[in-house]
């Protein structure tokens, strides 16, 4: 997974990382702002994100905090839990 235009692509390799395909978005788009973002891999084989999902404009916002499962090894993100923080609050 990349960061692109503060959205989230999804690329693959099945060479160990020599080659790799297109980069094309995760479904649905997930916007970050620009921000970073972390991604693993459960032991049941859901791909597990967790991103900052703001808007372009507000690419230092942390909140809301988003975390997205995807069953089908990550072309799409159909549960999502997002938590708002109070400016003054911590994670």
């Amino acid at each position: 997974m990349n960061v692109e235009d503060g959205m989230i692509y999804r690329t693959e390799s099945y060479d160990e990382a020599i080659n790799w395909s297109e980069a094309k978005p995760v479904e649905p788009n997930l916007s970050m702002g620009g921000g970073a973002f972390a991604a693993t891999v459960l032991h049941n084989g859901h791909v597990l994100i967790i991103f900052n999902n703001n808007e372009p404009n507000l690419p230092t916002s942390r909140s809301p905090l988003t975390v997205a499962i995807s069953s089908d090894d990550g072309l799409t993100f159909p549960a999502m839990k997002v938590r708002v923080l109070a400016s003054n609050a911590s994670i």
